[in-house]
């Protein structure tokens, strides 16, 4: 027994799936970065500003700057965030700033985290900067 597959059938199919495909890979992009955006918001902290930045050329990067001010003080701050996220101190003492940061690269992908609180005249102003990139 020969199957036979009529051609037009088989280039609508095709790109069925391929559409499928993409739709799906979307998606969970979409899931992922909405996700992951949430993940690094300190609690009880009001944002102040947010940027994304996406390139597609000549690697898929994605990168969130985020600014947060809270009324915690810096030790609660660092603490909160070198639990959480397995930062290490990166700088000390920089006009009342710390500097966290940490780097993972897993196969192909690569996530850094740089999380700088800096103490001001009444509260703490936390600017956290997330990239991942695939190559």
């Amino acid at each position: 027994m020969v199957l036979k597959i009529n051609p037009k059938h088989l280039f609508v199919g095709l790109g069925v799936l391929s559409f499928l495909g993409l739709l799906l890979f979307g998606g969970t992009l979409a899931y992922v970065v909405l996700f992951d955006r949430q993940v690094a918001n300190y609690p009880g902290s009001s944002q102040v500003s947010s940027h994304d930045v996406v390139k597609l050329s000549p690697h898929l990067y994605y990168r969130q700057d985020t600014a947060y001010l809270t009324g915690d003080y810096i030790p609660s701050v660092f603490h909160w965030y070198t639990n959480g996220f397995g930062l290490g101190s990166d700088a000390h003492g920089q006009d009342n700033c710390i500097s966290m940061y940490s780097k993972e690269t897993q196969s192909r992908i690569t996530k850094v985290m740089r999380v700088t609180v800096c103490d001001t005249v009444n509260k703490r102003m936390i600017f956290v900067q997330r990239t991942i990139e695939l190559k």
